[in-house]
C-alpha cells in the first residue's frame, strides 16, 4: 500500500514534486514521469481509484508502479545520459515508450485528453502500424474506465482485481507490438542483460 511516509523515502519521493514543471515528453525522463502523472489524473477516471491521494494523484492508481519501473531503469543507467534525454539507442527506453506514450496516444484516441495537452509529444513511433493493436486495446481499457466513472463509488476490491487483469492485457499487447520492433537494441547488450531483459 502506498502511503505518504514509503513515498516519501522511496526514489520518487526526492524529485517527485518537481514532475509538474515538466512538459509531457518522449524522449526524456522527466517527460516521460510528468506522462505518467497525466494519465494518473485523468478526470473522471482518477476517482474511482479512491480518496487516498499523493501529490494530487490517487495512491491506489497502478501506473505507480510503471512510474516505479522508469525511476529503477533511470537509475540503473539502462535509460541514457545524466542530461535526462532517455537515449535513442536504449533497448529498456523504447520498451518504455510502448508503456508510457501508447496508453498517453489512446487517451487521446478515447478523448480523455485534448490534443492540446499533448502537443509537446512525439507520437511518432505510436503511430506504426505495428501498435495499432495494442493502442486499441489501451483504448478499450480507457473507456471501460470512463464508464464505471459514471458511478460515484470507488472500485470494490473485485473491480481491482478485475483492471489489474486488464492492465496486464493491455500490457503485453505493447510489449507483444514493442519486442521485434526493438530487438536490434537488444543484440549488443551483454549476454547476461539480454537474458534479463527477456525473462
Amino acid at each position: 500500500q502506498l502511503t505518504a511516509e514509503n513515498f516519501r523515502r522511496s526514489p520518487l519521493g526526492a524529485y517527485w514534486k518537481d514532475v509538474p514543471k515538466h512538459p509531457l515528453a518522449a524522449d526524456d525522463f522527466m517527460g516521460r514521469q510528468a506522462i505518467f502523472s497525466k494519465l494518473m489524473a485523468l478526470e473522471p477516471i482518477s476517482k474511482i481509484f479512491g480518496p487516498s491521494q499523493i501529490h494530487g494523484l490517487p495512491t491506489r492508481h497502478f501506473f505507480w508502479g510503471y512510474s516505479a519501473q522508469l525511476d529503477w531503469q533511470w537509475r540503473t543507467g539502462r535509460l541514457g545520459d545524466a542530461n535526462g534525454r532517455i537515449s535513442s539507442d536504449s533497448w529498456f527506453g523504447a520498451m518504455n515508450y510502448s508503456l508510457c506514450v501508447v496508453p498517453l496516444a489512446a487517451a487521446l484516441d478515447a478523448g480523455l485528453v485534448s490534443t492540446k495537452e499533448v502537443e509537446s509529444v512525439d507520437f511518432e513511433e505510436a503511430e506504426r502500424k505495428e501498435f495499432a493493436a495494442a493502442r486499441a486495446e489501451w483504448v478499450r481499457f480507457w473507456r471501460s474506465l470512463q464508464s464505471r466513472a459514471k458511478e460515484p463509488e470507488p472500485l470494490t476490491t473485485e473491480e481491482h482485481d478485475k483492471l489489474r487483469a486488464h492492465v496486464w492485457t493491455c500490457h503485453m499487447s505493447s510489449l507483444h507490438a514493442a519486442r521485434p520492433l526493438y530487438q536490434a537494441l537488444l543484440e549488443p547488450l551483454p549476454l547476461d542483460e539480454r537474458r534479463f531483459c527477456e525473462g
